[in-house]
């Protein structure tokens, strides 16, 4: 399945800098951490919260993208993407 998400103008340049791999990254290895030792010692922060609530919007809102392969006859573009 491919979604289409729309990510909010404020985090296009963290999207853009791989800032989310680093928020996912840190949030994994503090739930790791977590389970497997029981540290109170946290990596993540008040950025990955607002970026977990940013994805769980931009989720809930997201919708699923068709792909087809289509050739349109005029215009002679193989692969077409259309979108519903």
């Amino acid at each position: 399945m491919k979604l289409l998400i729309e990510i909010p103008p404020e985090f296009e340049q963290d999207f853009n800098d791989n800032k989310f791999e680093d928020c996912f990254q840190r949030l994994l290895y503090d739930t790791w951490d977590r389970l497997t030792h029981s540290e109170n010692i946290l990596n993540a922060g008040r950025y990955e919260i607002e970026t977990l609530e940013m994805f769980i919007k931009a989720f809930k809102n997201a919708t699923e993208v068709q792909l087809y392969k289509h050739i349109d006859s005029n215009l002679k573009v193989p692969n077409k993407l259309l979108e519903h």
